[in-house]
């Protein structure tokens, strides 16, 4: 209806390239789930002989892209083709993070505080955000950020994370907080931090892998009353039937929802 050629098949497999026109297309983007899908589908690009420039992006966490960023054909232009990789949890973290962080600077500024962040839940995205946060919450003449960490598994964290690294402390006053799911959901700011009345939390970012765990967490927090300072940012996963519902309005009194 949109006036897209649509093909359905694998985008590995051989016809179904050759029905989408991958011999011939300018832009590239494999963004399926499976990262080795996406890595097969630009491979098969950059293998063409057509002599026409090329831009091919495979979607992949950075842990897997890092194996295969510094050989052929990812490492130099050959041809006119480019071939790389990019991860839209790093783009939205980036995004989300950087509008809600130029609002914080007129209070940190004026009050020489450092900022008070919290990210919880399930989501892949969170690895990123918080990597996003150290770097995007540094202030002039503040401290540096204190962030809470409410996750479900320190292990998969720390795989996309470094949570252990020795200089982490340099730049963050990181407070990590492991519960089961349910636990997750049901947060008591008050049991995470005694002094949370006195000094609310700047932002909170809330992300799960099901929407409707990400807005009962969000329900949950908004109704904390005074506990945080603005509304409670909520990451939906993109192309949902919870986001379709929330495009015209917030779904809940004291929450932004984002798609992610």
């Amino acid at each position: 209806a949109a006036g897209a050629r649509v093909v359905v098949g694998s985008g590995t497999d051989p016809a179904r390239q050759a029905d989408a026109r991958l011999g011939h297309a300018a832009i590239v983007a494999a963004v399926t789930r499976c990262e080795e899908s996406n890595l097969q589908v630009v491979l098969a690009a950059s293998r063409r002989r057509s002599g026409r420039p090329l831009r091919a992006v495979a979607h992949a966490t950075r842990s897997f892209a890092e194996m295969f960023e510094t050989r052929p054909p990812f490492t130099r232009i050959v041809d006119g083709k480019e071939c790389g990789f990019f991860d839209h949890d790093v783009a939205a973290s980036r995004l989300l993070v950087s509008q809600y962080a130029a609002e914080l600077v007129p209070d940190l500024i004026s009050a020489q505080r450092p900022p008070q962040v919290l990210l919880a839940g399930d989501g892949d995205i969170l690895p990123e955000l918080l990597g996003v946060v150290v770097t995007q919450c540094q202030y002039a003449g503040a401290d540096v950020p204190r962030i809470d960490l409410v996750i479900v598994d320190a292990d998969a964290f720390a795989r996309e994370f470094p949570l252990p690294h020795p200089q982490l402390g340099f730049v963050a006053d990181l407070h990590l907080h492991v519960k089961p799911l349910p636990l997750v959901l049901r947060l008591d700011l008050a049991e995470l931090r005694s002094d949370v009345h006195d000094q609310p939390y700047d932002l909170a970012i809330v992300a799960c892998r099901d929407d409707i765990d990400t807005l009962t967490l969000a329900r949950n927090l908004a109704q904390q009353t005074g506990r945080v300072r603005r509304d409670i940012v909520a990451g939906l996963r993109p192309s949902t039937q919870v986001l379709r519902l929330f495009i015209d309005e917030q779904p809940l009194v004291g929450m932004q929802s984002h798609d992610l």
